[in-house]
């Protein structure tokens, strides 16, 4: 069946029927479309389209018919921008995040990342923003690379998860509708490792600016979390909590029926899988992660809490993503969706390892970023390349030996994989003690010396109290460095590196 002569119906393995989980007519969960008649749209070609079927109306009956869920294939999507094109040609208004629990990083127009936390991390199924009062009416998808193992996007239907839920525990559905659910947010003021690794300033700090002082910076944040909550409380380590009470078990407008919308499911498998379940909350990571609570404020039975994640977890549909794909997801709908283990890797070949481009970020200031080379005998131990200091007084070079990865600690830094290096440029290699630093600026190997060809940053920062500045110096720092290092071992090692992805660089967060 084609859709506006543009698009055709397929199916793939593990789609379900919406008669499964609601009374309504038989139809494909999610439902996935292809270009039809092997037709390869252009980009515009694309854009088109979906903007033939959004304005239609078909995209909205389509999305009721199939339970909120659409799965699209075949479009050329290779670049964020690509992504932010055909996104834009749906015509929705563009989401505005309040409150960030996790990291993310804006990489084209009204585009980000899904969530920068470590990929080891789980994420568990929940329902976007589904415990604020501001949550969007829409949600997308796309994958721009497709790792080779896992990375899975299952997605479940709300109106089959409270269905189950009312025939196994039907008290409990009561108690939700009745009273909602409350879920308490931790804002530190670090960095933290983590799949809700956003700090306050992530979080709130959109209007702080440098040089204002701690009760501006209070206000200024204050009147963001009032914008969709006014329990909040300040703690003497300079963290914050902000409390939210929102419903849970709602009705579907147009099917009259009970549905599912909120973070109930994920908010207890983080709590659990951090070991967060008891007072004060503090997980493994260093994050605290409180359970849900009714909106009472009394405390939901584990029981009910592990049989709601259960049966999330068991009637999930596996979306198994191929370059270019998009899922649109209808939260009307109350679709829950969830993010397995899956982080683009470009595997090494024989002879060749693996190396890191970390950093470490800053709500203020601009992010520091290194590379990191993992040790070819010293397993988990491995060295930093980078420069230390800053714009004012200028940067030094620096090798930083570690006796474990520096993602390890619970304020670890972002990472993406850099790229591939041919074994002889990182051997042979320094000393690594046994859980400990060492810093020295004595190189072991080939890329350490090609990294001090590259000049430490100047000074680039005019003194206050100095002449008045003529022409402006354009500032360097630990980024422009490391870009510059980058572009050198690609000019001087040819065939012996290759980028995991020619715009890695443009991928790193600055801040």
């Amino acid at each position: 069946m084609a859709i506006h002569n543009s698009f055709e119906h397929f199916a793939f393995e593990g789609q379900t029927d919406v008669q499964t989980f609601a009374p309504l007519p038989n139809a494909a969960f999610p439902l996935a479309l292809r270009p039809a008649d092997d037709w390869k749209p252009t980009l515009q070609e694309s854009v088109d389209a979906i903007r033939q079927i959004a304005t239609s109306g078909e995209l909205k009956r389509l999305s009721q018919q199939h339970g909120g869920a659409i799965l699209i294939r075949g479009l050329p999507i290779r670049t964020p921008q690509d992504y932010s094109d055909i996104a834009h040609a749906f015509g929705f208004v563009a989401h505005e995040e309040v409150g960030r629990p996790p990291i993310r990083t804006v990489v084209a127009k009204n585009v980000k990342t899904a969530n920068e936390g470590p990929p080891e991390l789980p994420i568990w199924p929940h329902n976007e923003y589904g415990w604020s009062k501001i949550h969007p009416a829409w949600i997308s998808f796309s994958a721009l690379e497709v790792p080779e193992h896992g990375g899975e996007t299952p997605i479940i239907s709300g109106l089959g998860l409270v269905k189950t839920l009312q025939e196994k525990a039907p008290l409990f559905v009561e108690n939700l509708q009745q009273r909602g659910v409350k879920y308490v947010y931790r804002y530190g003021v670090t960095k933290v490792v983590s799949s809700t690794g956003a700090n306050i300033f992530d979080a709130y700090g959109q209007h702080v600016k440098p040089g204002d002082d701690e009760m501006t910076i209070r206000k200024k944040i204050e009147q963001e979390v009032r914008r969709h909550s006014h329990k909040f409380e300040w703690h003497e380590d300079g963290s914050l909590s902000v409390t939210h009470v929102v419903p849970i078990i709602r009705k579907h407008e147009d099917f009259a029926l009970t549905t599912w919308f909120g973070n109930l499911t994920s908010a207890w498998g983080r709590s659990k899988h951090h070991g967060a379940t008891r007072p004060p909350y503090r997980g493994d990571d260093g994050s605290y992660h409180p359970p849900p609570l009714y909106g009472d404020g009394t405390i939901i039975e584990s029981h009910y809490l592990d049989l709601a994640l259960a049966i999330a977890e068991s009637a999930q549909v596996l979306v198994k993503w191929e370059q270019g794909d998009m899922v649109l997801l209808d939260p009307e709908n109350a679709v829950l969706y969830t993010l397995l283990e899956g982080k683009v890797i470009k595997e090494p070949a024989a002879g060749y390892r693996q190396i890191w481009l970390c950093c470490y970020r800053s709500y203020l200031f601009a992010g520091h970023w290194f590379i990191f080379v993992p040790s070819q005998s010293n397993d988990g131990c491995g060295t930093v390349i980078n420069v230390r200091g800053n714009t004012k007084e200028g940067f030094r070079h620096e090798f930083e030996r570690l006796g474990r990865p520096p993602w390890s600690s619970t304020a670890g830094p972002a990472r993406l994989q850099l790229g591939n290096i041919k074994d002889s440029w990182i051997a042979p290699e320094a000393p690594y003690p046994p859980d400990e630093t060492t810093v020295d600026t004595t190189p072991f190997n080939g890329l350490e010396m090609l990294a001090l060809e590259v000049p430490a940053p100047a000074p680039s920062l005019n003194s206050a109290q100095g002449p008045a500045p003529g022409k402006r110096v354009q500032q360097v720092n630990c980024q422009s460095w490391i870009k510059s290092l980058v572009s050198y071992l690609i000019e001087k090692a040819g065939d012996d590196f290759e980028l995991s992805r020619p715009d890695i660089l443009d991928l790193a967060p600055e801040q």
